[in-house]
């Protein structure tokens, strides 16, 4: 009965949400198997439809692909956070790296379909460049982020007085080191806080 039920609904689906189930559940299948080796066929039998639906809707893979990339740069265009979290600078930090630690993700406010469609883009090798260049594009964590927590903890006395924008990327590097960047560019040195604590607090 609920498949039935499930086939009513995709069938009742307009066009723009039928496009856009599609595009989320190729990205789903191309970040958990890559997209050279997910099928239209594959693609089309996840999906509940028929391959010449999906060449209907998007005329081919390689336009899933492309549509997914449009995706990447909107999300690498808003801010990290939205606001910076309240509280003394060293909690807030430390906070940030146990997230870190935990996610292997600089992301402060975690989409999970974010880091589903970092996976599906990053799984194509022949388009990496492309990802790169939209990935540089991608908000600041350090200006945006950090250096207003080094402006906030110098005032509170709890982080060495000197040039912040230094603190904060000596901060943000070894940040870095207790997490992936992205897929591909795993850490090549794991930082504990106390390290981190030791050079700027």
């Amino acid at each position: 009965m609920p498949a039935k039920k499930n086939a009513k609904t995709h069938r009742n689906m307009n066009g723009d949400d039928r496009k856009k189930q599609i595009l989320q559940i190729a990205c789903r299948q191309f970040a958990e198997k890559s997209y050279d080796t997910v099928s239209v066929r594959e693609l089309a039998a996840a999906c509940s439809c028929s391959p010449s639906l999906i060449m209907k809707l998007y005329g081919s893979k390689e336009n899933i692909y492309q549509a997914l990339l449009t995706d990447l740069e909107v999300l690498c265009n808003q801010p990290i956070v939205t606001e910076i979290p309240e509280g003394p600078a060293l909690d807030v930090i430390r906070n940030l790296y146990n997230i870190m630690d935990v996610s292997d993700s600089i992301d402060l406010l975690p989409s999970d379909y974010r880091v589903m469609l970092l996976r599906a883009i990053s799984s194509r090798q022949s388009h990496i460049e492309e990802y790169h260049r939209i990935m540089l594009k991608q908000q600041d964590v350090e200006r945006t982020v950090f250096l207003p927590l080094v402006e906030r903890g110098m005032e509170e006395g709890s982080i060495k007085r000197g040039d912040p924008a230094v603190v904060a990327h000596i901060i943000v590097c070894l940040l870095y080191g207790s997490a992936y960047l992205h897929q591909g560019f795993p850490a090549l040195k794991k930082s504990t806080f106390e390290e981190i604590e030791k050079y700027v607090f």
